[in-house]
């Protein structure tokens, strides 16, 4: 229907050029459409709970300013460009390109708000790291390598990265926080391949060793599977009470100090286990809603017998 309109030579020149994936991925449509869902996943997830943030790595600073854009216009996630000058090849393809308009007048903004290239920088850095705003940082090249913020904890890759490049990136969000034991990769454009085969395997990663890649990624599919059997293994230290509805029963059986130690630590490995699963959109398509909502709830429960026999003992 779009083409329909044009010249044959026309037709021909938008054929060539929507047949390549990069242009694909910062047509406005798709860059909207992944905006809703990081709009939904980083509010469900982590805004108003959490003092965590996150990082979307795009393919181009033209695209940086759309995604900016779209997320300001859907509106509940706050937001702050981070670029490098229009004259410099960040994220550009042909070193001969010319920035767009838009990249232009973005930088001629940020200029006059923040003075000088490293002002700016230093200002948006500065921001993220000690105010509530902004909860996410658009980003093309820069703050991949060298960016230490414990509190940034999902990085959003719309873009190819290879090689040391993607293991510095997805580093960005493993570093350890109060109540964060790991980050999350969310990756838009297939970077990571199929993580159900060994990491040895992706050509995106063939230039490491084994060793450096031990415990770097995680699929999250592989730790939705423990759940049911972490939630079996929390329940079946209450397997002699026959009364679930006893409250009383439950605390007397924690007097048992191994047995105590042992809650904790099954209700902990439950408790993170399920945060996990809630974040992924798979793991709501594949559980039933009830299964859903019975794991939830017994987490409420086992969470206000930890809170009762902490105060009791």
């Amino acid at each position: 229907m779009i083409s329909e309109p044009l010249t044959e030579y026309q037709r021909a020149d938008f054929k060539r050029k929507f047949s390549r994936a990069n242009q694909l991925n910062i047509a406005d449509q798709k860059i909207y459409a992944i905006c809703r869902d990081i709009r939904y996943h980083f509010r469900d997830n982590w805004q108003g709970k959490t003092p965590f943030k996150g990082q979307l790595v795009t393919q181009s600073k033209e695209a940086a300013i759309k995604y900016k854009k779209y997320l300001d216009e859907i509106g509940v996630v706050s937001t702050e460009v981070l670029i490098s000058p229009p004259d410099d090849r960040e994220g550009e393809e042909s070193a001969y390109a010319e920035s767009s308009e838009s990249v232009k007048q973005f930088w001629n903004k940020m200029m006059v708000e923040h003075g000088t290239p490293k002002k700016y920088e230093k200002n948006i850095i500065n921001r993220f790291k000690k105010q509530p705003t902004p909860e996410i940082i658009i980003v093309v090249d820069k703050l991949l390598t060298g960016f230490d913020e414990p509190k940034n904890t999902v990085l959003y890759l719309t873009r190819s990265l290879k090689s040391h490049t993607l293991l510095q990136a997805i580093d960005r969000v493993n570093w350890v926080y109060e109540d964060k034991p790991f980050g999350y990769i969310i990756d838009y454009y297939g970077v990571l391949g199929e993580l159900d085969e060994a990491l040895t395997h992706y050509s995106s990663l063939e230039d490491f060793d084994e060793q450096d890649l031990k415990g770097a990624l995680t699929n999250v599919n592989e730790e939705v599977k423990k759940l049911s059997q972490r939630h079996s293994e929390l329940w079946d230290i209450f397997k002699s009470i026959t009364n679930r509805q006893d409250a009383e029963a439950y605390q007397q059986l924690l007097r048992d100090e191994a047995l105590l130690a042992q809650f904790y630590d099954k209700l902990s490995a439950f408790a993170g286990n399920l945060k996990i699963a809630l974040s992924s959109i798979q793991f709501h398509k594949d559980t039933p809603e009830k299964r859903i909502d019975k794991y939830k709830e017994d987490l409420g429960m086992f969470l206000k017998l930890r809170n009762a026999v902490q105060t009791r003992y």
